[in-house]
């Protein structure tokens, strides 16, 4: 939930739902699971939604479904920020890299 909301703090609730929905489009092919998870109408990944898609194809399909379609977000988000910046908003806490927040590598 927390990286929900970092994503609409920062890149707002529109740009969150089309990073989002692009995310969709790239793994749901690939993942029938995300049938159930997918909404248009919010960003992120409802509790309810995960439950529902965990009774039509089981837990060991909608665990790969989702990390399917979290490894493509951090993608997304890479080639639109870079690796850096991503760092930093899944994890605030994480060390700057040592060619500084932004900088590109050598």
């Amino acid at each position: 939930m927390r990286l929900s909301d970092d994503l609409r703090n920062t890149l707002g609730a529109d740009g969150s739902r089309a990073l989002f929905a692009r995310a969709l489009a790239r793994t749901a092919s690939n993942h029938s699971a995300l049938t159930h998870i997918r909404r248009l109408d919010a960003p992120g990944i409802r509790l309810e939604e995960v439950a529902a898609s965990i009774e039509a194809y089981g837990v060991a399909p909608v665990t790969a479904a989702i990390e399917a379609l979290l490894a493509t977000l951090v993608d997304i988000l890479v080639r639109l920020i870079g690796e850096d910046r991503v760092t930093r908003l899944i994890d605030p806490d994480a060390p700057e890299s040592r060619h500084g927040v932004g900088a590109p590598a050598p």
